[in-house]
């Protein structure tokens, strides 16, 4: 297994025991060589910022 899908796993097995335990858990962007995978040349918050358009209100168990 490559260390990228070792860590995708990680935080995948993360996520779900989080959501086990009633804690929300919402999508963020990660980096992918040093770029934010948004895709915006310009992000100000690289890997930091939330995947879906509500952040943090589309969090779930």
């Amino acid at each position: 297994m490559n260390k990228r899908s070792t860590e995708s796993n990680e935080l995948l097995d993360a996520a779900l025991d989080y959501a086990a335990r009633g804690w929300p858990v919402a999508p963020v962007h990660s980096t992918h060589k040093g770029r934010c995978t948004c895709c915006q040349p310009d992000c100000s918050s690289p890997g930091k910022h939330p995947r879906t358009r509500n952040g943090v209100k589309d969090a779930s168990t």
